[in-house]
C-alpha cells in the first residue's frame, strides 16, 4: 500500500455542503480515500451508550450490563445503529460519475481531539477531483489521503461438472467413490467414530440449551435441530436401516419447516443463513433416494428460497472473503451451486464466482500459517474453508486443495497456540481462550497432507470435554466430520516443546510441559494478508502491539481480556500513556483501515537454545495525539524460568505513562527499595513480579479489571497492576520469575542494566535486546 497524496478539501459552494479536493490515483491499483471531519460543534456524545454492571452478585456477562444514554459507566462507542443509537449523517465522495457513502471509522481518540474519519474504497479511480458532500455542517471536512491498494476481486473459475454427474448423489463433503471407501473401511478406530455417532441415538429429543453467552453446559452433549438434521442424513447414508432412513428424513423436514417460521433468526444473519443453506443442501443431497415427490419438491423450493437470501447477504459488493461472515455465508451458496448447477438460473455463475473467492482466499493465507485472531475464530473461519474445498472436491468441481503446506501451517499454529492441557487458545484477537470442536479440522489436513503433526492435535482435540466453548465452535454434529476425514493411513507426530515463530505476524511461542508463553507485534492481520490488500482487522483486532499471555498450570496466569465492546489499551500488557494507547483503544471494534505508516513494525527476534528475545520500537501504533516519539519494548524468555522486559519511552510531553500487567492471581507487594516487588497468586512458590522505573516518583494500584464484555465472554474477570510515573521519559525494567532464585537489579550509564542471579547468571540490556550470560 502506498500513500498516494494529500489534498486539503474547499468548500464548493456558499451553502457549506460540498468540498472539493483536487485527486491522487494510480495506474492499476485501487484507490482508499481516508476523509478527516473536523467535529468540534458534533454533538458525537450522542452516537455513545455508558455499561454498569448493575448487580455485583450476579455474573460479569453481558446479559448482566445495563447500558445507558448518560454516565456514570464505562463509555461504550460511537457505535452508530447499536441499540437505538442514531446513524451518522449521510456523508458521500463523488468521483466523476461514482457517488460512493462514506464510511466512519473509529480510532478512539475522537472525544478527545474532537476529529471524524471516514474512508470509501473506489475501484479503477481515475478522477482529477472528488467532491465530499454533507448532510450536517457540524461536520467540516479537512483533508482527503489517497492511497493505492491491491485490487481485491477473485477471477471466476469457470468449470462444468459432467452431465452424467450432475444428479448422482451424494455429491456433497463425499461422492460415490468416497462412500464406497467408507463402507469397506471397517478399522477399530473407524468403528470408534461410528460408536460416538450412535451415543447420540437415545438422546435424540433432548435438546441443546446453550448458556447466554452462547457456551456449551456442564451436561451430556445435546442436539440442536441442526445437528438433528446432519446426524440423521449420515447415519441414513452409512447404515440405510428403516429406522435411520425414517428418522433422517423427518429430521431434514423437521428443520426445513423450522426455517419456515416467520422471523427464524438465523436467516437475518450472513454466517448462518449459509450454515442453514449447506445443512439443507447436504440433507437433501444425503437422502435424496429416501425422499418422496413431494417432499423432495417441498425442500427443493426451500432451497431455492434460502439461496437467494443468502446471495443478498453476499452480492458482487462485498470483498471481506476471507472473514467467518463471508465463508460462512459462501459456504451454503457453494453447495447449493454444486448440487443444482443445471437447474437454477444463477448457479453456474454463483459456483464459478465462489470457486474464484476460494482461490483469492488460498492465495492470501500467509506461507508461516500465522493466524491474527482468537483460536475461536480459527475454528470458525477454517471449519467453513475447509468445507468449501471438500465441498468442490467431492462435488466435481477443481479440487483447489494447496500443493503448499499453507494448510499444515495454519494447523501448526493451532497446536502452537494450544495450552498444555489443550483446553485453551493462547493468542490475541478477540479470544474465547477456552476453545475445543475442531479435531476434525486437522483430521481433514492430515488426510490431505499426510501431515503426522496435523493428525496428532486432532487426536489431542478429539475427546476433551466441551463445557464452555462455544456452541458454534464444537456442535454435536462434528462427529460426523470427524468419522469421514479421520486420517487412518497418518501415524501422529507430537508437537514438542520449545519455540515456534510466525514471521509473518511476529507472534512467538514458547512451549514447557505444563506452560505456554507468546508475544507477538505487526500489522492487525500480519504482512502477507495487508501487502494483499487486505487494510483492516475484520473488526477483531485488539490494541495489543507489544503484548504478551502466559499459560501456565491450567490457567492464565499472565492474560487478556477475552471478547470485549470496549478495546481498551489498558486490558493488555502493554504500555499505555494518560490510561490510552493504541489505535482502536477504546473502540467497539479495531478500525476497517489503518494506514501502513500507524501500524506496529514486526518484531525482530532472536533465539539462543531455549531463550527468545524479542525487541519493537512500538511508537507508530500509538494514537497520534499521545506525542510517542518512541517506544522500544525489548523482551526475553526463557522458558519455565522467567521473563525479562526493558520499555523505553520518549514522549513529546510529559503525561502519565503507565505499565500494566493482568493476571488471574492476584497482586500482593511485599519489600522496598526502587525496585517494586509483587507476589501473583498466593502460596510459597507463587510467580513473582519486579519492576522498575527511571523516575522515582511512581504510584501503583491493583484490583479487578472493569472492561465491557461482548457476549460470548464468560464473565471471568482478572486483576490488574498498573505502575505509573508523570514524566517525557522513562525506562521501566521488569521480570517476572516463575521459579529459582530471585534477581537483583543492577542499574548502568544510559538505559542499560543488569538483572544478577544467586547462581552467577545475568540477564543484561543493552538499550535494544536483552540477553542472557553465565550458567544456570
Amino acid at each position: 500500500m502506498t500513500l498516494l497524496g494529500t489534498s486539503s478539501l474547499k468548500p464548493a459552494s456558499n451553502t457549506g455542503m460540498r468540498y472539493i479536493a483536487p485527486a491522487f490515483a494510480a495506474e492499476g491499483a485501487d484507490t482508499i480515500v481516508l476523509v478527516t471531519f473536523d467535529a468540534s460543534n458534533y454533538p458525537l456524545e450522542e452516537h455513545c451508550r455508558y455499561a454498569v454492571h448493575g448487580d455485583a452478585d450476579r455474573p460479569y456477562t453481558f446479559p448482566n450490563f445495563q447500558f445507558q444514554q448518560q454516565p456514570p459507566g464505562l463509555r461504550i462507542g460511537p457505535w452508530p445503529g447499536w441499540r437505538g443509537i442514531p446513524p451518522m449523517p449521510l456523508t458521500t465522495l463523488k468521483s466523476g460519475e461514482r457517488e460512493n457513502e462514506l464510511q466512519f471509522q473509529f480510532w478512539g481518540d475522537e472525544l478527545y481531539r474532537h476529529v471524524l474519519r471516514a474512508v470509501v474504497k473506489i475501484s479503477s479511480f481515475r478522477s482529477e477531483q472528488i467532491v465530499v458532500s454533507i448532510t450536517d455542517p457540524r461536520l467540516v471536512p479537512l483533508e482527503a489521503q489517497f492511497y493505492a491498494v491491491r485490487p481485491l476481486k477473485p477471477t471466476p473459475f469457470v468449470f462444468e461438472i459432467p452431465a452424467e454427474k450432475l444428479h448422482r448423489h451424494p455429491r456433497l463433503l463425499i461422492n460415490q467413490s468416497d462412500l464406497l471407501a467408507l463402507l469397506q473401511n471397517q478399522a477399530v478406530e473407524r468403528r470408534e467414530f461410528l460408536r460416538r455417532i450412535h451415543e447420540f441415538i437415545p438422546m435424540w429429543d433432548r435438546s441443546l440449551v446453550v448458556t447466554p453467552e452462547s457456551k456449551i453446559p456442564n451436561d451430556p452433549e445435546s442436539l440442536t435441530p441442526e445437528d438433528r438434521l446432519l446426524i440423521g442424513a449420515f447415519l441414513a447414508l452409512i447404515e440405510p436401516s428403516s429406522a435411520n432412513t425414517e428418522r433422517g428424513v423427518k429430521s431434514l423436514l423437521d428443520y426445513c419447516a423450522l426455517t419456515e417460521q416467520p422471523g427464524f433468526a438465523p436467516l437475518t444473519i450472513d454466517t448462518q443463513s449459509g450454515e442453514t443453506l449447506f445443512l439443507l443442501s447436504v440433507g437433501y443431497d444425503w437422502l435424496f433416494h429416501h425422499l418422496s415427490a413431494d417432499d423432495e419438491q417441498r425442500i427443493r423450493k426451500r432451497l431455492w428460497e434460502i439461496a437467494d437470501i443468502c446471495w443478498n447477504h453476499l452480492g458482487y459488493e462485498r470483498e471481506d472473503y476471507a472473514q467467518a461472515h463471508y465463508l460462512g455465508c459462501g459456504m451454503g451458496l457453494l453447495a447449493f451451486s454444486l448440487l443444482f448447477q443445471d437447474r437454477h438460473l444463477r448457479a453456474r455463475e454463483w459456483s464459478s464466482h465462489l470457486a474464484g473467492v476460494a482461490k483469492l482466499v488460498l492465495s492470501m493465507l500467509p506461507a508461516d500459517g500465522f493466524f491474527p485472531h482468537g483460536i475461536n475464530l480459527w475454528i470458525y473461519e477454517f471449519g467453513f474453508l475447509l468445507r468449501w474445498l471438500e465441498l468442490l472436491r467431492s462435488g466435481d468441481g477443481p479440487d483447489l486443495w494447496p500443493q503448499s503446506a499453507v494448510m499444515v501451517n495454519a494447523s501448526v499454529f493451532r497446536a502452537a497456540a494450544t495450552s498444555p492441557d489443550g483446553l485453551h487458545g493462547v493468542t490475541f484477537g478477540d479470544p474465547q481462550y477456552r476453545v475445543g470442536g475442531d479435531s476434525w479440522c486437522h483430521y481433514l489436513i492430515a488426510a490431505k497432507t499426510g501431515s503426522g503433526e496435523a493428525r496428532w492435535l486432532g487426536d489431542v482435540l478429539l475427546d476433551l470435554p466441551v463445557k464452555g466453548v462455544d456452541f458454534r465452535n464444537a456442535p454435536a454434529r462434528r462427529r460426523v466430520y470427524e468419522y469421514l476425514w479421520f486420517p487412518d493411513h497418518v501415524e501422529p507426530a507430537p508437537v514438542r516443546d520449545g519455540t515456534k515463530a510466525f514471521p509473518d505476524g511476529a507472534q512467538i511461542f514458547v512451549r514447557t510441559s505444563d506452560s505456554l508463553f507468546t508475544f507477538r507485534s505487526g500489522p492487525p492481520l500480519g504482512k502477507h494478508r495487508y501487502e494483499a490488500g487486505i487494510t483492516g482487522g475484520y473488526g477483531h483486532s485488539d490494541p495489543c502491539n507489544g503484548s504478551f499471555l502466559l499459560h501456565q498450570n491450567n490457567s492464565m496466569l499472565i492474560g487478556g481480556p477475552g471478547p470485549v465492546y470496549r478495546r481498551d489499551t489498558s486490558l493488555q500488557n502493554i504500555i499505555t500513556i494518560n490510561e490510552t494507547g493504541q489505535i482502536g483503544d477504546s473502540a467497539v471494534w479495531m478500525p476497517d483501515f489503518v494506514p501502513p505508516s500507524l501500524h506496529a513494525p514486526l518484531a525482530d527476534i532472536r533465539t539462543a537454545g531455549s531463550t527468545v528475545a524479542a525487541t519493537v520500537d512500538l511508537a507508530h501504533s500509538y494514537l497520534p495525539h499521545l506525542g510517542v516519539q518512541s517506544l522500544r519494548r525489548s523482551i526475553c524468555v526463557q522458558p519455565g524460568r522467567y521473563i525479562f522486559g526493558a520499555d523505553v519511552v520518549t514522549l513529546a510531553n510529559a503525561a502519565s505513562i503507565e505499565w500494566n500487567l493482568h493476571s488471574c492471581g492476584e497482586f500482593s507487594q511485599f519489600g522496598g527499595g526502587q525496585v517494586l516487588s509483587f507476589k501473583i497468586g498466593a502460596g510459597s512458590n507463587c510467580p513473582t513480579a519486579f519492576v522498575s522505573f527511571s523516575s522515582e516518583k511512581v504510584t501503583w494500584k491493583t484490583g479487578l479489571t472493569e472492561f465491557v464484555p461482548a457476549y460470548p465472554n464468560n464473565g471471568e474477570r482478572d486483576r490488574f497492576l498498573r505502575i505509573a510515573c508523570q514524566t517525557d521519559k522513562a525506562v521501566i525494567h521488569w521480570c517476572i520469575c516463575l521459579t529459582g532464585g530471585l534477581p537483583e537489579l543492577q542499574l548502568r550509564k544510559s538505559n542499560d542494566a543488569t538483572w544478577d542471579f544467586p547462581d552467577g547468571t545475568a540477564v543484561d540490556f543493552d538499550g535494544t535486546w536483552i540477553s542472557l550470560r553465565g550458567t544456570s
